[in-house]
């Protein structure tokens, strides 16, 4: 939601649309768009859509899901598109190639074969999941405008250049595993939600650029932990407090800088329908995605201008 008050809706890999404070639409764009966007102070947003491509491997040509940068005017049209993989392939191993390879090669001979949500995940090679525009130069870390991503199947947030694309800064593979919602705070530090799937808990870190190293952390263990192996966020408050989304577990808490719980919230359990393909990721229906805290200051304002 912007200052207005107008709502930006991201319907997973079908469309992105615009409503305002009376969600009356405003536009709708029909595309891939996934995971994320950022509101630009001049109306238009960045966002995220993959898209299938073939690209060449020792000679073969085989099938991706390319995740690329799309800039939407204010207005609700594309105004600007590029690949994310173009940058970040050679950091794919190769073994990575080689399973999607023999993967189309088993399965060419099953033409009929029904598409499962486990093919997504073969040719989805980087898994994007975050974008966002440095409004300001930041030391050490990047330029006004320069593009900060995460992408969890490399294990990396890395801020690039979007005219040259020179990456300026990276960070992850080794420390975080498996990662989402990665924010630049006010002081210039990155607040990350590491889901740590092979350690089996999550947590929340707050890194210094330039140094690289953790300056704070919400890392529970024992009873206290907890564990989102998929999707979760963290949103650092004006209090500074933060709020913690452990997806999966259906769960929302507000937690002070020594790790004391404020307030912790659990969304109702819902009926879970069976799994289609046991091989596949699956979401449990009582899954948070995430959750942003609206100072009231904004909704009173919008309120008395309604």
């Amino acid at each position: 939601m912007d200052d207005q008050g107008n709502l930006y809706v991201i319907l997973n890999r079908q469309m992105i649309f615009k409503l305002d404070w009376n969600s009356k639409l405003i536009w709708k764009l029909e595309g891939q768009f996934n995971h994320d966007l950022d509101i630009q102070p001049d109306g238009s947003i960045y966002t995220l859509e993959n898209r299938e491509r073939s690209v060449d491997f020792h000679g073969q040509k085989i099938h991706i899901t390319d995740d690329e940068v799309v800039q939407v005017s204010a207005s609700g049209t594309r105004s600007l598109q590029w690949s994310i993989f173009d940058v970040f392939k050679n950091y794919l191993p190769e073994e990575k190639f080689k399973g999607i390879l023999a993967y189309e090669k088993e399965n060419t001979a099953k033409p009929n074969k029904p598409k499962l949500r486990a093919d997504f995940y073969i040719f989805d090679v980087l898994h994007t999941n975050g974008v966002q525009l440095l409004k300001e130069a930041v030391p050490d870390l990047g330029q006004k405008g320069d593009v900060l991503l995460s992408m969890t199947k490399i294990n990396r947030i890395a801020i690039l250049d979007p005219q040259s694309k020179k990456i300026r800064w990276e960070y992850g593979p080794g420390e975080l595993d498996v990662l989402h919602q990665v924010t630049i705070l006010k002081n210039g530090h990155l607040l990350v939600f590491d889901n740590g799937m092979s350690r089996g808990h999550s947590r929340v870190l707050e890194i210094d650029p330039r140094t690289k190293l953790v300056t704070w952390s919400y890392d529970p263990i024992g009873k206290d932990s907890f564990f989102a192996f998929n999707r979760g966020g963290a949103m650092r408050l004006l209090n500074g407090n933060t709020l913690v989304v452990s997806s999966t577990d259906g769960r929302a808490l507000e937690v002070t800088q020594d790790g004391k719980i404020v307030w912790e919230y659990y969304r109702p359990l819902v009926k879970q329908p069976p799994n289609p393909n046991p091989k596949a990721p699956w979401i449990p229906r009582d899954a948070l995605y995430r959750i942003r805290r609206i100072e009231p200051e904004l909704v009173e304002r919008l309120l008395k201008d309604d």
